[in-house]
């Protein structure tokens, strides 16, 4: 019996331990342009990346538990530079109560457009 009780106290450490509490987001540059550089930001996190190729990707995680307003309400901003343009996007996964959004972010820069996908 004893046994049992362990095997599951294992289990159950190993699966509260290994969740993440937070979310992935990676950047795909799909257009024609190098990007010179993107700054992925929220009210606790900021992260640069420089040079962005075409058909290249950068991924970050955004850690929710450095958040030390736990019950906070945002979204995510990214600006990035090509061509010595700055490009502004903002308000993208949103999230509440300090907890990350559910599904990981997948933002994709076209050559005239951006889009932002959530799996």
């Amino acid at each position: 019996m004893k046994t049992k009780h362990f095997i599951i106290l294992i289990i159950l450490s190993i699966s509260i331990t290994s969740c993440k509490y937070g979310v992935n987001i990676t950047v795909e540059n799909n257009s024609h342009e190098l990007i010179d550089s993107l700054i992925i930001r929220n009210d606790f996190f900021k992260v640069k990346h420089l040079s962005l190729k075409k058909n290249q990707r950068f991924k970050t995680f955004v850690d929710f538990r450095l958040d030390s307003n736990k019950n906070n309400d945002g979204v995510f901003n990214l600006t990035f530079y090509s061509n010595q343009n700055t490009h502004i996007y903002n308000n993208f996964g949103y999230y509440s109560n300090g907890t990350p959004p559910s599904q990981d972010l997948i933002i994709k820069v076209q050559n005239d457009s951006i889009f932002v996908v959530q799996k």
